[in-house]
């Protein structure tokens, strides 16, 4: 019987340590102040990862085929698992080098908002092949405004605009596929940002979008209703930009489990005398 009591109580704690994993999400970022990658999570903790290795502005960030890429600037990077980046190309259109903003992924295509003046207007697929064509944007669709940050949700894209037609009361967010230029939802600023400064957001994460704040927040919305579900005040001061998940190792599930196990196998555990 005790046995039985304990293989249930086993398989009850591999049940929920998924769950317990799951409360606590991981993000990459960059702080553009040290020009380090970053990893930050739901609970506010920061730690470092490494340089990147060049002076950084609005690094934007997003996962394609298995590799970390970012984008600063018109110049794309690949990002390692030290932190350090290495020029990849400089992405053009028209022949000439166009900067961007948001950067993300539908895993067939690496996909990129660009434009001058701080609006990044235009959406298109990034070439990623060798030759003479590396780097080209080649146009799906536009925005009517502008593009801050992009993230992919399995399904469709979704984007994040700041100060639209002069509201700075409000961030908006976008859907759709191939573009994200239907409008959503839009949110008010959180209390206490001097400017509404969500650069990067991550929609992988069913049902919650997730942005980060150069000025050190992290914010949860409501992928539904673009309602605020959660801000943490990152715990190290930085300028923080772009977003994307960390990926999770299984051993954290099965580390989780083993202490859980061991601590059930010691209460079990009938005492002498």
């Amino acid at each position: 019987m005790k046995h039985t009591t304990l293989l249930w109580l086993g398989l009850a704690v591999l049940s929920a340590a998924p769950m317990a994993q799951a409360q606590i999400q991981q993000f990459y970022t960059t702080d553009a102040a040290s020009d380090r990658l970053k990893i930050v999570d739901t609970a506010g903790s920061v730690s470092d990862v490494g340089a990147l290795g060049f002076d950084t502005v609005n690094m934007d960030l997003a996962w394609h085929k298995g590799v970390l890429y970012g984008l600063d600037g018109a110049n794309l990077y690949t990002i390692s698992a030290t932190g350090a980046a290495t020029f990849v190309t400089s992405i053009s259109y028209a022949g000439s080098a166009i900067p961007g903003e948001a950067l993300a992924s539908d895993g067939a295509n690496l996909y990129a908002a660009c434009g001058y003046g701080n609006l990044s207007s235009t959406w298109g697929t990034v070439d990623l092949t060798s030759g003479s064509t590396l780097g080209t944007l080649s146009p799906v669709g536009q925005f009517a405004s502008d593009c801050d940050g992009a993230g992919y949700d399995g399904s469709q894209f979704w984007g994040i605009d700041l100060f639209v037609n002069g509201d700075n009361q409000n961030n908006y967010f976008y859907m759709g596929y191939p573009t994200p230029n239907t409008f959503a939802h839009a949110h008010n600023a959180y209390p206490g940002f001097t400017t509404l400064d969500e650069n990067d957001i991550v929609a992988s994460i069913g049902g919650v979008l997730y942005a980060v704040t150069s000025s050190g927040y992290l914010t949860e919305y409501s992928q539904a209703s673009g309602s605020n579900l959660s801000t943490v005040s990152l715990s190290v001061t930085g300028n923080y930009r772009g977003l994307e998940t960390v990926p999770e190792p299984g051993s954290m599930v099965f580390g989780m489990a083993g202490v859980a196990s061991f601590a059930l196998r010691r209460r079990l555990r009938p005492r002498k005398g």
